[in-house]
């Protein structure tokens, strides 16, 4: 009598790994939600997809930067959440949940811009915070952002470079400033490119958490030109 042979299916350490760690992840967040219950608002938009949340939350105002590009509205309380729960609370899922909505976008106009044959392909730098801001944060917010999107491309569309441009002089929070002309006269200086070759005749993509009044990232865009950078495009969760 023929017997048939079983065989199960052969799994690399590596991928039964990466499965515990996943299973691990959210043990842990079911865990802490228990402990600390997210809030109202948090719960909003954490129960739902990138795709649900674009289709109702509030395109950003307007603006008269041409190189920005800013997805959502700061003053919607779920925008607002969101940005909360990435800057203060170091939250992995808003970091993932701002990528992803990111992404698509970045994606379209990098690909625009290369069939113009006006952009090859770009590095990606998060906008730094001053040493002392990341030491009493413990984390850089739009460095949690990129690395997520970095995990979405696969290295596809762009190159994440994470040390390239860096903030030498702490300033206060934009926030707390008068005006547009006062915020400029913070930053200014603010920022250094420690290898200009790492960025000279390379295009470049920029992202922000949020944007008031643009003067992060111009004083950004302007260091980087300075350094030799070509084209550089600004992306930016809110506005």
């Amino acid at each position: 009598m023929m017997s048939i042979a079983y065989h199960r299916p052969v799994y690399s350490v590596a991928i039964l790994c990466s499965i515990a760690c996943i299973m691990l992840k959210k043990i842990i967040r079911s865990i802490l939600d228990v402990i600390y219950p997210p809030r109202k608002a948090e719960r909003s938009w954490r129960n739902k997809t990138a795709e649900e949340l674009t289709a109702f939350l509030p395109a950003a105002p307007a603006h008269l930067h041409t190189n920005i590009y800013a997805l959502f509205d700061y003053k919607n309380a779920i925008v607002r959440d969101i940005i909360w729960s990435l800057k203060y609370d170091g939250s992995p899922e808003a970091a993932n949940l701002c990528a992803k909505l990111l992404y698509d976008i970045i994606v379209a106009e990098v690909a625009e811009q290369a069939l113009f044959l006006t952009m090859e392909k770009p590095l990606l730098i998060p906008i730094p915070l001053s040493r002392k801001r990341e030491q009493e944060r413990g984390f850089n917010q739009c460095v949690r952002i990129t690395n997520e999107l970095e995990k979405l491309d696969n290295n596809r569309c762009f190159a994440l470079c994470k040390n390239i441009l860096i903030k030498q002089r702490d300033t206060p929070s934009q926030t707390k400033s008068q005006n547009k002309q006062e915020r400029a006269e913070n930053l200014r200086g603010c920022f250094n490119i420690p290898n200009p070759d790492d960025v000279r005749n390379k295009d470049i993509i920029i992202v922000d958490d949020v944007m008031t009044t643009g003067s992060t990232l111009a004083e950004a865009t302007a260091t980087l030109k300075r350094a030799g950078a070509r084209k550089i495009l600004c992306f930016t969760f809110a506005h």
